[in-house]
């Protein structure tokens, strides 16, 4: 199979996660919701639920993802290049393949990052319902973008 197949994949693969971490975080927002007190109240069940659902979607892409682990490393090792980031594939793909590949990562890393900033408005809310002051009540971008690339690059999938 020659790399533009591959990356194809690769691609088709990474679109298939994107729409799991959609659904997340439609559960992240559905989360956000049952702890509101516009909700009159915290409804913790449901909360607790909902994660359930999260973990079960989160479990998918984790398959997904050990797929594209061995795509990614095909390709790098097919094209001879050190890991498998965007700056690298640049000038040894087809502009297409490069500007579509360029694009899902793109939109993955936005959703993952406001999945995050729901996640950790939840966390403060819960919290201070529970009496637990958290030192930093909200994480910036910067530091949500930060966490998420280590986790993608602990995952070995470098943006």
């Amino acid at each position: 199979m020659d790399e533009s197949t591959l990356l194809r994949k690769i691609i088709e693969n990474f679109k298939k996660q994107y729409l799991l971490y959609l659904k997340v975080w439609d559960l992240a927002r559905e989360q956000e919701r049952c702890l509101s007190l516009e909700n009159k109240g915290a409804d913790i069940d449901l909360f607790i639920k909902i994660m359930r659902e999260r973990e079960a979607i989160i479990r998918e892409v984790s398959i997904l993802n050990e797929e594209n682990v061995k795509m990614r490393n095909h390709v790098t090792s097919m094209l001879g290049i050190e890991s498998f980031s965007l700056s690298q594939l640049k000038d040894r793909t087809k502009p297409k393949v490069f500007d579509e590949l360029s694009q899902i990562m793109t939109d993955m890393n936005r959703v993952l990052l406001e999945i995050s900033e729901i996640d950790q408005k939840n966390m403060v809310f819960i919290k201070d319902m529970t009496g637990v002051r958290c030192k930093s009540p909200k994480a910036s971008h910067e530091e949500a973008k930060k966490f998420y690339t280590q986790v993608m690059q602990q995952k070995k999938c470098i943006f």
